[in-house]
C-alpha cells in the first residue's frame, strides 16, 4: 500500500498550457498529494509570478525529458507520479487505487482509461515485468516511480528523446529499462484511475517515431538484437502507416544506428 503523503505529482506542462496544469494541481492537493508544476517555455514576456498554494518551477527548456527530469531532482518524497497537463482523475477511487499499489517495488506501471472509461491499449498481465518487450509501450503517466533508487543510481529519461525532440517517443522504455538494468523491479497494476484523451496512433505514425522507435529498440536492446526486433515489427507497424514495410524497416534501421543526440 502507498500512502498519498508519499507521493509527489509531478505535472509537466509548456506555454500557456500553465493554466490548465494548475487546474489539475489543485484537484491533487485537495486529496492529500504533494505536487510539483514544472513549467516550460522560450516566450521572455511570458511570466507567470508565484502562485499561493502551487509549487511551481518555471524553466526556459525544451522537451519534456528534460521537465520529468527536474521534476525527479526536485522531488523528497519516496514516490514520483509523472503527470501531463490534459488528463482527469476519478478522485473518488484514490484511496482504494493507492491501497492496491505494492509499496516495495521500483517502479508501478498502472492503466490509463480514455475519455469513454475503456482502456486506452492492450496492457499486459497484472504482476512483474520481467522481459523488456512489456514496458516497450509504457506511457510516462502510467509511472509511479521510487525517487530514492532512481537517485542512488543515476537513473533519468533520455533527454535526446521525447515530446519537443527529434526522437519524439520511446523515452519511457529507455527509462525503465535502466531500472531493470540497475536491479530495479517493475510491477504492473491493473488499477485505473487517470483518464486521457485517446490520441490516434494510426496515420500518426509518421517517419521521426518510427526512426524514434528504432532507437529505442537498440537502447533497450542492444545492436544484435535489434536487427531481429526491427524484422518483426516492420510488418505490424505497416498495419498502422502508408509507408509500407520495406520503408519501415529501413527508418528502424536508420533509428539502431542514429546517434544518441
Amino acid at each position: 500500500m502507498i500512502k498519498v503523503e508519499d507521493v509527489t505529482i509531478a505535472i509537466s506542462t509548456y506555454g500557456e498550457r500553465l493554466y490548465q496544469a494548475l487546474e489539475i494541481e489543485k484537484k491533487f492537493l485537495k486529496m492529500g498529494f504533494k505536487t510539483l508544476v514544472i513549467h516550460q517555455s522560450i516566450d521572455k514576456n511570458f511570466n507567470v509570478q508565484n502562485i499561493d498554494g502551487s509549487n511551481l518551477i518555471q524553466v526556459d527548456t525544451i522537451g519534456v525529458t528534460k521537465s520529468r527530469n527536474l521534476a525527479i531532482e526536485k522531488t523528497k518524497t519516496k514516490f514520483i507520479w509523472f503527470m501531463d497537463d490534459d488528463i482527469n482523475i476519478l478522485n473518488e477511487n484514490i484511496l482504494y487505487f493507492l491501497s492496491k499499489l505494492p509499496n516495495s517495488v521500483e517502479v508501478i506501471s498502472t492503466r490509463i482509461l480514455n475519455e469513454n472509461g475503456k482502456y486506452r491499449k492492450k496492457y499486459p498481465k497484472p504482476g512483474y515485468l520481467r522481459k523488456k518487450r512489456n514496458i516497450l509501450g509504457i506511457g510516462t503517466i502510467e509511472l509511479i516511480a521510487n525517487v530514492n533508487f532512481l537517485k542512488l543510481n543515476k537513473i533519468f529519461f533520455p533527454e535526446f528523446m521525447g515530446a519537443g525532440t527529434k526522437f519524439p517517443t520511446g523515452d519511457e522504455a529507455v527509462f525503465v529499462s535502466k531500472v531493470i538494468k540497475n536491479g530495479g523491479k517493475v510491477y504492473h497494476s491493473d488499477q485505473a484511475i487517470i483518464i486521457h484523451p485517446d490520441v490516434s496512433s494510426g496515420k500518426g505514425m509518421d517517419i521521426r517515431t518510427v526512426i524514434s522507435k528504432g532507437l529505442m529498440i537498440r537502447l533497450v536492446f542492444g545492436y544484435i538484437k535489434s536487427f531481429f526486433i526491427c524484422l518483426y515489427l516492420s510488418t505490424r507497424i505497416s498495419k498502422l502507416s502508408e509507408l509500407g514495410t520495406i520503408n519501415i524497416l529501413y527508418l528502424l534501421l536508420c533509428g539502431v544506428f542514429s546517434k544518441d543526440s
